[in-house]
């Protein structure tokens, strides 16, 4: 991971006012800053079968259930390195990523 990164990290937990949401369009992870050092998973996007659809169209989407939530755990962990690494916590506090 590179500094700049850690540092947009940073620059964007900063810039969210206490309770303001985040959504992650990519991976449709939803967030809030729950605390001055705390970033909480707060919902997911699901999949549908519309997107499945898109799939077979040739669309950048996941093709199932199972794969959205395998792309989604994988951008938790990213966004949660990241923010490690600039001293911010990313919790998910309803287990939304645990089935």
């Amino acid at each position: 991971m590179e500094q700049w990164e850690v540092e947009w990290s940073r620059n964007h937990f900063n810039l969210l006012k206490l309770n303001a949401i985040w959504g992650v369009p990519r991976s449709g992870l939803i967030f809030r800053k729950v605390s001055d050092h705390e970033l909480a998973l707060d919902d997911l996007m699901p999949w549908t079968e519309e997107m499945g659809k898109g799939f077979t169209h040739g669309f950048d989407v996941p093709p199932t259930a199972k794969e959205l939530k395998r792309c989604q755990i994988a951008d938790f962990e990213c966004i949660a390195e990241r923010l490690k690494a600039a001293r911010i916590k990313l919790s998910d506090p309803k287990g939304l990523l645990h089935d």
